[in-house]
């Protein structure tokens, strides 16, 4: 292979690999961690309620990140045909991925303080 061909390939390749790691799906989300400590107060029926509040907002934000991932990666796309520099300009679900890592979190503290209280 001509030493030409193998930058061009690289030139094409890199880009992709980039991109990569750039959004994230709401399957890859991890939750953060969050103290139960403001659970530790409430009655069985309030954490129930609220354990259904924070599972479908969860729910919502998972949409969210996953339709702003679909975006963005439609975007990267037509970016690497037209014009691949803006590939290092593109932007992420960043906020939408914290977001949903903190429902998750709290989601699973308000879990853990329910089974504590053997509800």
């Amino acid at each position: 292979m001509k030493l030409k061909t193998v930058f061009a390939n690289i030139l094409i390749v890199a880009p992709l690999v980039i991109i990569q790691g750039c959004s994230l799906s709401s399957a890859e989300v991890m939750p953060e961690h969050v103290s139960g400590f403001e659970y530790k107060k409430m009655t069985c029926d309030e954490l129930e309620g609220e354990i259904g509040y924070l599972q479908r907002a969860a729910n919502e934000a998972a949409g969210v990140v996953d339709q702003r991932k679909t975006t963005q990666d439609a975007k990267d796309g037509a970016a690497l045909v037209f014009l691949w520099p803006l590939l290092f300009i593109t932007d992420t679900n960043g906020p939408e991925v914290k977001k949903y890592a903190t429902l998750k979190g709290e989601y699973e503290a308000a879990k853990r303080s329910h089974r504590r209280k053997g509800c």
